[in-house]
């Protein structure tokens, strides 16, 4: 399955957002909707040329469609923008009455278009599976349940954590959507999201500790680092960037409470450790799975 980048977009459908990576609170979930006829068009090549096509708003306007995740009905995932620092700016706003008695839901939730043409166009099961590994993959680096949000008024704080949807949000009713629609197979997703989830939950803290002085023993801390990976069963290059980011962010809060309490010698262990994951994580992206 096809994990990669979109090919771009128009400069006026994203915007900064700086620390976005620490409000976010779940996934939202969309529909394409291109208008196809045929049941087995699949409207995800289309959606991503439409996110640079010149008639997708304009710089004047300042808005335009666009979304942070695009799966396509053969499931292939697109990353289409950077969540932890910017946020596509037209996807799902603020409610029904706007700021500031109202929340944006994009500020918050991860955006995720699936592909499907029409409302009456069934699911693929290759699209609903990308999307259970995309929500188990962002559901570990984002800390949130795979939980079904029936409705957000985008009042609530603090927010819900788990998965909105567009036509069970206030903003969604405004615009009157009715995205992803009564054909979303909830119980298939939900049940695959989690069993995803499960089998490369993230390490526990004594884990990782034990772990950290384990790598501060080898000859080769970038080698240990990429093992202890792929160990833990990630196959893609996102999942497993995603977890070495998780261990880099558990090293360095290691670090602080060594720092704390003082222990010079597992300190400076743990310090060249975190040195060694950081010089791995430009080359993983580029790596071949073992």
């Amino acid at each position: 399955m096809t994990v990669r980048a979109a090919l771009g977009h128009n400069p006026w459908l994203v915007r900064p957002l700086p620390g976005r990576g620490e409000l976010i609170a779940g996934i939202t979930l969309h529909s394409t909707r291109s208008g196809a006829s045929d049941d087995e068009y699949d409207d995800g090549p289309g959606t991503e040329r439409w996110g640079m096509h010149p008639d997708n708003g304009s710089a004047a306007q300042g808005w335009g469609t666009f979304w942070d995740r695009l799966i396509w009905r053969d499931g292939t995932r697109l990353i289409c923008t950077d969540v932890d620092r910017e946020y596509a700016s037209w996807t799902a706003g603020f409610g029904n009455v706007g700021p500031p008695t109202t929340w944006a839901l994009g500020h918050y939730y991860i955006q995720i278009e699936l592909s499907q043409s029409r409302p009456d166009q069934p699911f693929s099961d290759a699209s609903i599976d990308g999307l259970a590994k995309e929500a188990a993959e962002l559901s570990r680096r984002y800390d949130f349940p795979i939980v079904r949000i029936p409705f957000v008024t985008q009042q609530e704080n603090p927010k819900p954590r788990g998965i909105t949807t567009h036509e069970g949000s206030a903003n969604g009713v405004k615009l009157g959507k009715s995205d992803p629609g009564d054909l979303f197979p909830w119980a298939t997703f939900i049940e695959k999201a989690q069993a995803y989830k499960s089998e490369g939950d993230p390490m526990s803290e004594d884990k990782i500790r034990s772990t950290i002085l384990d790598w501060s023993q080898s000859d080769d801390f970038g080698e240990a680092v990429i093992a202890a990976i792929s160990t833990r069963g990630y196959k893609t290059t996102t999942e497993r960037l995603n977890y070495a980011i998780v261990i880099r962010e558990r090293v360095d809060a290691a670090i602080a409470r060594l720092m704390q309490a003082g222990s010079s010698t597992e300190l400076a262990d743990v310090e060249t450790t975190l040195a060694a994951i950081n010089s791995v994580l430009d080359g993983l992206a580029d790596r071949e799975t073992p």
